[in-house]
């Protein structure tokens, strides 16, 4: 009996031994073929990245689309018991582009847009009764900017072209073409290295669309662009993509800008991969702008307005900062107001999500 059982005993650690060993060996080969597509995928990135090389047109979107949704009912653990949150953000991005011996044409369009929508808790004695319908809140406009570029070259060298340029740029949802700005220039384009684009063009007259007067003035300045496209062979081929635009105006330079966007994304599953998105941008005129617009409405405690009409027309870059202080002293005699930044800040947005390729 006592041998039999030794026996039995001897043959499960075998049998164990034997599976153990098995799924190690499964799982070994699951690696090898996962590293086996991970290196496919990295070269049809690089055919990918070569036929665009070719002469002829090439054409192509991608996007990245992200979300965040959540709520709490009656959810008495948590410091707001009736909550909710949705936050939906969509960027769209399309080219044609065109490329030929002695010339090329480069479209690009982009879209950023995106919504919020919340419902501020209750409280108890509202959740045990009927909830505040005035309490919730609509989608708000969080994300909104369109940029439609169109760049066209002609070669001197495989490396040099003449070249002008037109970008406009506006939102669409809200505040359209307030302000808008369309730049118009000529120069010359400079292709130092594969993948990046580098357009310098000294004439450039800047049209602005604006119903603010006095604050975005239309002017002759220098455009510039660092456009850099790469697809690095790791991962499934990471796409990684940065662009830098700016104007600088010869008339004054509170009228210049600049941005600065910068892309990384990988494929999962066909056109479906993980993505993410981040932007700076810095713009005297646009401080100038805000803080004139929220001038406009700031009232005191008392329900009278902060600012005369005179005040109101009178703001300019000289004083946005002492009228931006002004407001934070006023809001300050109320507890729980927002401040607002006292100097012009660099604006930088980020958007992480799946990405999407037609």
């Amino acid at each position: 009996m006592i041998k039999n059982l030794i026996l039995l005993a001897l043959a499960l650690v075998v049998v164990n031994a034997a599976n153990a060993q098995t799924v190690e060996e499964y799982k070994a080969q699951i690696a090898a073929k996962n590293d086996q597509i991970a290196a496919l995928q990295g070269e049809v990135g690089a055919l990918e990245t070569k036929i665009l090389e070719f002469p002829g047109w090439t054409f192509g979107s991608f996007g990245l689309v992200g979300a965040n949704i959540n709520g709490f009912n009656d959810w008495f653990n948590v410091e707001n018991p009736n909550s909710s949150l949705a936050n939906i953000s969509v960027g769209l991005n399309g080219f044609a582009r065109l490329n030929e011996d002695k010339y090329f044409w480069r479209n690009d369009g982009k879209l950023n847009l995106g919504w919020t929508k919340n419902i501020e808790d209750v409280g108890l004695n509202d959740v045990i009764g009927e909830v505040d319908p005035n309490l919730e809140l609509g989608f708000t406009n969080t994300a909104d900017a369109l940029n439609i570029t169109s760049l066209f070259g002609y070669k001197f060298t495989p490396k040099l072209a003449a070249s002008a340029l037109a970008e406009y740029r506006t939102t669409v949802l809200e505040n359209f073409n307030d302000p808008g700005y369309l730049d118009i220039g000529v120069g010359v384009t400079w292709l130092p290295i594969k993948d990046l684009i580098v357009t310098l063009h000294p004439l450039n007259y800047r049209i602005v669309f604006s119903d603010t007067d006095g604050i975005f003035e239309p002017s002759l300045g220098l455009k510039y662009v660092v456009d850099y496209t790469r697809t690095l062979n790791v991962l499934n081929g990471v796409s990684w993509s940065s662009k830098l635009s700016g104007f600088y105006s010869y008339k004054d330079a509170n009228q210049s800008d600049w941005t600065w966007v910068n892309g990384f994304g990988f494929k999962a599953w066909k056109g479906i991969g993980i993505g993410a998105e981040f932007g700076l941008r810095g713009s005297n005129s646009e401080f100038l702008g805000n803080i004139a617009k929220i001038a406009a409405n700031e009232v005191r405690p008392d329900g009278t307005n902060l600012f005369t009409a005179q005040d109101l027309e009178d703001f300019n870059f000289e004083n946005v900062d002492t009228r931006a202080e002004q407001i934070n002293a006023n809001r300050g005699l109320t507890p729980g107001t927002v401040q607002l930044p006292t100097s012009s800040p660099v604006q930088s947005y980020w958007l992480i999500g799946l990405t999407y390729t037609l």
